[in-house]
């Protein structure tokens, strides 16, 4: 692990966060630093620390921003992708989904659906991901921000 991603992750597992926000910025920040690894060529020593940080992710229980379990599953599995582990993002992005379902319109449902389909996107699954942004577009309590930002990363790419 690189020297100066050490004392980040240190400090990440040191804290003892009390709050729903403080939980959800250290996973936040946990994803972050297993990203960095991965683009610092320690695919392994990612995978490990996505591994490790996964269950917490898949135990928050978020009430004051309900979309945060989304946020966070999409973006693990965003990164799985990028691992290599497509059949353990798909089932991220599975999960993430039928959570969004769940929210409620005014809990931020448009904002974590549009989540996910950018994740699909990204991991190449753009008809996934279009269908999905359609599904935004035609909800009448739809952000006009959460189905255009999903119209443009879906516009922007190939089916993988």
């Amino acid at each position: 692990m690189p020297v100066v991603l050490q004392p980040a992750l240190a400090s990440i597992r040191a804290s003892q966060s009390q709050t729903e926000a403080d939980r959800s910025w250290d996973l936040t920040q946990t994803l972050q630093i297993a990203n960095l690894l991965l683009e610092s060529g320690q695919k392994a020593s990612s995978l490990a620390l996505l591994q490790q940080v996964l269950p917490e992710i898949q135990a928050l229980r978020a009430t004051q921003f309900p979309a945060t379990p989304v946020q966070l599953l999409s973006q693990a599995a965003t990164l799985y992708a990028s691992l290599g582990e497509v059949s353990q993002a798909k089932a991220l992005l599975a999960t993430a989904q039928a959570q969004a379902q769940t929210l409620a319109p005014a809990t931020g449902r448009p904002t974590a659906l549009a989540q996910v389909a950018r994740s699909y996107a990204a991991m190449g699954q753009v008809q996934t991901a279009r269908a999905l942004a359609s599904q935004i577009k035609v909800q009448a309590y739809c952000s006009a921000s959460a189905a255009s930002t999903c119209a443009a990363v879906c516009q922007s790419g190939r089916e993988r």
